[in-house]
């Protein structure tokens, strides 16, 4: 499952990462998906899956005769690996999809993942427009899009799940349960939407524009072996809010009760998780644009604690930043970021270009003012 049942799609919130972290060597790009082979390989489904031969044979070129857990792991592992060994000969996939107990289907991290590393990217399967997913002519829409895949691309999108609908999911249903965001358009990515939710997620996924793909980075620290989780409600709503609200949000929209870090929290942890949250909503209902500098570091130690998303944090200071009127102060929100932007979109992306042309304009004001003021 993935993220998203409503159409105003807001960007997620996140933490500022320490300077030390953002020095490491970054993460090659992964290319953008018009690029990836075919998506099935049946040689290599045994081998990651271990797929009985009665399950998935030559014959069928690729075809899953059931859907059976054991057939789409093997389903969505096929699609990871054929993404990353499009980089090139060798690459191997840096995370699986397989069963959790209790969980279901989940995606698990293969290797370490530091905050700003890329996991995966993934071109959207569909692209729908938010004018459509608003209105009444949703389905004829999503049929004849879904006519136009391959098969092995719908069959990624038909093993998806409608929260709603458990039973007898229909095609409108998956679309809801799993979309995200692409500008002021809905996409869809099966293989990024079988991440599941967290209320204290350690990735969040990022519209690329640029490169035409939607990338899944780490947000925070991730070890191998770990489930990788993302926050299926908007981080200024619902998703900074108490356990209360956010429990009746995912079981309205997507039929489920958490269990996640965040809402197994008891006594003063609980205690003190809640009073995080709902400072930070008081603080984003009075507005970014008003805060005080020891409101903007309030705001940003709740993030972190509560682990919210990089991109809304990122988001938040640009806010900050516009409002401040003094320079010192601009110039200080304008390193943190910075330091955001590079995090998650790497050096040379626009969003990192745009920040560091705002921060070459400072440096002027700087070095012709402060000589002369102290």
């Amino acid at each position: 499952m993935v993220l998203m049942t409503e159409p105003d799609l807001l960007a997620p919130v996140l933490p500022i990462i320490p300077t030390e972290d953002l020095l490491r060597e970054p993460v090659q790009q992964c290319l953008p998906c018009s690029t990836l082979p075919c998506l099935f390989n049946v040689t290599l489904c045994k081998r990651l899956c271990k797929t009985e031969t009665n399950n998935l044979s030559d014959d069928n070129h690729g075809k899953y005769e059931s859907n059976t857990t054991e057939s789409q792991c093997c389903l969505f592992n096929c699609a990871l690996q054929s993404m990353s060994q499009a980089l090139g000969p060798g690459q191997e996939a840096l995370c699986s999809i397989k069963e959790l107990p209790g969980k279901g289907l989940a995606m698990v991290a293969l290797q370490k993942f530091y905050p700003g590393d890329i996991i995966m990217a993934e071109l959207p399967l569909l692209v729908m427009p938010c004018d459509v997913f608003n209105g009444d002519d949703g389905e004829d829409w999503l049929d004849e899009a879904s006519s136009k895949l391959s098969c092995q691309e719908r069959q990624l999108l038909f093993s998806l799940t409608d929260a709603r609908h458990p039973g007898e999911p229909t095609s409108l249903g998956r679309l809801y349960t799993n979309c995200m965001s692409w500008g002021d358009d809905i996409s869809v990515c099966p293989v990024m939407a079988r991440a599941n939710h967290s209320c204290r997620p350690n990735a969040e996924f990022l519209p690329r524009f640029d490169m035409g793909v939607n990338e899944l980075r780490a947000s925070y620290m991730i070890e191998a072996g770990e489930e990788v989780t993302i926050n299926y409600m908007t981080p200024a709503e619902e998703g900074s809010d108490v356990r209360r609200v956010r429990q009746e949000y995912l079981e309205r929209f997507y039929c489920f009760q958490c269990t996640c870090q965040a809402c197994n929290l008891q006594g003063t942890e609980l205690e003190a998780d809640e009073e995080v949250r709902e400072e930070m909503k008081e603080l984003q209902a009075r507005g970014a644009q008003n805060w005080t500098q020891p409101e903007v570091l309030h705001f940003l130690d709740g993030a972190s604690k509560t682990q919210g998303t990089l991109l809304f944090v990122m988001c938040t200071m640009e806010q900050c930043w516009a409002a401040a009127l003094d320079q010192e102060l601009k110039m200080d929100y304008c390193v943190k970021g910075l330091d955001l932007a590079l995090t998650i979109y790497d050096q040379g992306s626009p969003k990192a270009t745009e920040w560091e042309e705002r921060m070459v304009d400072l440096q002027l004001w700087a070095d012709c003012y402060l000589p002369q003021h102290g």
